[in-house]
């Protein structure tokens, strides 16, 4: 049997004190995160409409054909500017485009981006990463892992609505998405 090189002895109430300190840390940042978000989804179902029935009937045409048996209603809201979806589990979720004219080709695109993300469960994958930065509060790694995660989750959705396309349409998206970022 070898015996260690080095003990390092922690009195009982250090101990305490670093763990009383880190969960601290980790219900701040839970609580934190957590009324930022319903804050957040309060802000855009205020002053939200739903949108047109073309782009309603639309929406529901691309959720019907990727396969999604769901009804995720769909808003239009000065609030943002960019095209999202809100929520974790199918009955809480809710669409939302910024206030603006998109034609049916962007629409298409936009549709197929997002409901990507609710297809994959993105919306559950994001959550996970919340509780994991917040059990790791004190790591910065922690918070860039999370940030370069929601990255490669748009990345790849960016990817799956452009796999087959011409040169044109991949023009276009990428207009879309400039515009869409400005």
């Amino acid at each position: 049997v070898r015996l260690p090189m080095v003990v390092f002895y922690v009195p009982e109430g250090v101990l305490k004190g670093v763990f009383a300190v880190w969960f601290a840390g980790f219900v701040i940042c839970l609580v934190w995160y957590l009324a930022a978000h319903i804050r957040f989804k309060k802000q855009l179902t205020e002053c939200a409409r739903e949108a047109e029935p073309a782009i309603q009937n639309l929406w529901r045409e691309v959720i019907k054909a990727i396969g999604l048996n769901w009804n995720i209603p769909l808003y239009v809201t000065p609030a943002i500017h960019t095209p999202l979806v809100v929520g974790v589990h199918k009955r809480g979720m809710k669409a939302f485009l910024p206030d603006k004219h998109y034609t049916r080709d962007e629409l298409l695109m936009i549709f197929h981006h997002e409901l990507r993300h609710v297809f994959r469960r993105d919306g559950e994958i994001k959550l996970a990463w919340i509780i994991i930065r917040s059990l790791l509060w004190f790591n910065p790694f922690a918070w860039m892992a999370e940030q370069r995660a929601a990255e490669d989750l748009e990345l790849s959705c960016d990817a799956f609505v452009l796999e087959g396309a011409d040169e044109i349409i991949r023009r276009h998206y990428a207009e879309l998405l400039l515009d869409t970022a400005g």
